[in-house]
C-alpha cells in the first residue's frame, strides 16, 4: 500500500516552489524519480491515486483538512499563501484564457514539452497577485499604433496597466520554443499588452500588427544565423583581390576600404565583388544593384559609407526575404538578472524606412560584418 500523504510531502519538499506544479515538466520528472527510489511503479501509484480521488471532495472537507493541519501545527504560511492565491485567481481564469486565446497565446504557442504559454502568463500574474489589475487593463488595452515610434516600454505599460515591476519584467522575458523556432523575449509580452497585436500562426513572422507582419527583436538579436561564414570567399572576386593585393582583413568594411586605396585597382571590379558578397550573404534580390551602385568611387574608401551600405543591405534583405512590414526593437538586456526600467527602450519602424534610417543613423547598427560572421548581432538600444 502506497502512503500517498508521505509521498506527496516528500515530493513537495523537493519541489522548487515548495509544492508540486502539475504543469511543470521538471516537477513531474521529480515525481518519477521519487517513485523509482521507493520502488513504486507509476501504474500502482496512479491506481491508488484514482481511488483516493474518487472519494467525495467538498468545500467542507477542505475546510476540515485546513483545520486539522492547523491543529497539528503543520499549516505553514506558504500553504496559506498558495491557497489564497489559487482560490482568489479562479474567477479570472476563464476570462484570461479567452483573452490570451484571442491573441493566439495558448497550449500550442510553446512546444509540448514546455508549460503552456497561457498557463505561464497566468501563473506569473497569480504569483504576483496582479490578475485583477490585468483583467481591468484588458478591458481597454493600449494599441501599439498609439505609441510614439521610440520610447520606454516599461513606462508606457506601467502607467497603463498599473502592474508591479516584477510582473512586467517576468512577462517581458517570457520565451520558449515552437516547432523548432524560438519564441523570443517580448513576443508574448507585446501580443498580450497591445490590443492591435497578436501572435502569428500562419506563415512567417513573430506578430501580426493590424494584420501586417511585425518582426520583434530583443537585445543582441541577429537578422540571420549565428557565426555563418562566407564559404566561397577564397574563390570570390573579393577573395582573389585580397590575395592579389595581400590583404588579410576579415572585417568586410576595412577590406573594401583598403582595397579601394590600392593604386591601379579596378574600382568597378571591386563594386562587382561587393555585389557578389551581397548576393551570397543576403540572397539575390533587386535591391542589391540599386544600393551598391549609389556608392561613388570615393565612397569605397569611406568606412562610414561602406558600413551604411552593408547595414542597409542587411536590414533590407531580411525584410524582403521574410516579408516583414514593420520592426520593433526592444532592450531586453538585464543586469544581475534584473531589467533596468530606465533601459526598457524600444524603436518601431517600417521596412520602407530602412534606407533613410540607416543613412541618418537612426536605427540600431550591428557589429561589423566579417568573412567568418556574415550576420553580426544587433547592438542594444541605449
Amino acid at each position: 500500500m502506497v502512503n500517498i500523504d508521505n509521498l506527496v510531502n516528500e515530493w513537495a519538499y523537493r519541489c522548487e516552489k515548495g509544492y508540486p506544479d502539475m504543469d511543470s515538466p521538471s516537477d513531474l520528472r521529480l515525481l518519477k524519480v521519487i517513485l523509482k527510489e521507493q520502488g513504486i511503479s507509476l501504474s500502482q501509484f496512479q491506481e491508488q491515486e484514482e481511488q483516493e480521488e474518487s472519494k467525495k471532495i467538498s468545500s467542507s472537507s477542505i475546510i476540515d483538512l485546513i483545520k486539522s493541519m492547523e491543529k497539528d501545527n503543520i499549516l505553514k504560511d506558504k500553504h496559506l499563501k498558495f491557497l489564497s492565491q489559487y482560490l482568489n485567481s479562479r474567477p479570472f481564469k476563464e476570462k484570461m484564457d479567452s483573452y490570451l486565446s484571442s491573441k493566439n497565446i495558448n497550449d500550442k504557442t510553446f512546444s509540448k514539452d514546455e508549460t503552456a504559454a497561457n498557463d505561464q502568463v497566468f501563473q506569473i500574474l497569480q504569483d504576483q497577485d496582479q490578475l485583477e489589475k490585468f483583467i481591468k487593463y484588458i478591458n481597454n488595452p493600449l494599441k501599439l499604433s498609439d505609441l510614439p515610434l521610440t520610447g520606454n516600454l516599461y513606462s508606457e505599460l506601467k502607467n497603463a496597466s498599473k502592474l508591479n515591476d516584477d510582473s512586467i519584467q517576468k512577462l517581458l522575458h517570457l520565451k520558449g520554443t515552437e516547432g523548432g523556432r524560438g519564441v523570443g523575449k517580448a513576443e508574448i509580452f507585446l501580443s498580450m499588452f497591445f490590443g492591435d497585436c497578436k501572435m502569428r500562426v500562419v506563415g512567417k513572422g513573430d506578430l501580426s500588427w493590424n494584420d501586417e507582419y511585425l518582426e520583434v527583436k530583443g537585445s543582441a538579436a541577429r537578422l540571420g544565423g549565428r557565426d555563418v561564414p562566407w564559404k566561397g570567399y577564397k574563390n570570390s572576386i573579393l577573395g582573389k583581390l585580397a590575395q592579389e593585393y595581400d590583404k588579410s582583413d576579415k572585417n568586410i568594411t576595412t577590406l573594401i576600404n583598403n582595397l579601394a586605396d590600392e593604386e591601379g585597382i579596378n574600382l568597378s571590379k571591386l563594386k562587382e565583388g561587393l555585389k557578389e558578397l551581397a548576393n551570397e550573404a543576403y540572397g539575390s534580390s533587386n535591391i542589391i544593384d540599386k544600393i551598391i551602385d549609389e556608392l561613388s568611387d570615393s565612397d569605397l574608401k569611406s568606412d562610414d559609407k561602406v558600413m551604411k551600405t552593408l547595414v542597409t543591405l542587411y536590414y533590407s534583405h531580411y525584410a524582403q526575404a521574410e516579408g516583414a512590414k514593420h520592426f520593433i526593437f526592444t532592450n531586453t538586456a538585464t543586469v544581475g538578472g534584473q531589467m533596468s526600467k530606465n533601459n526598457a527602450k524600444y524603436q518601431i519602424f517600417s521596412a520602407e524606412d530602412i534606407p533613410e534610417l540607416v543613412k541618418n543613423k537612426q536605427v540600431i547598427f550591428p557589429g561589423r560584418p566579417n568573412i567568418g560572421d556574415l550576420y553580426p548581432s544587433l547592438l542594444t538600444i541605449k
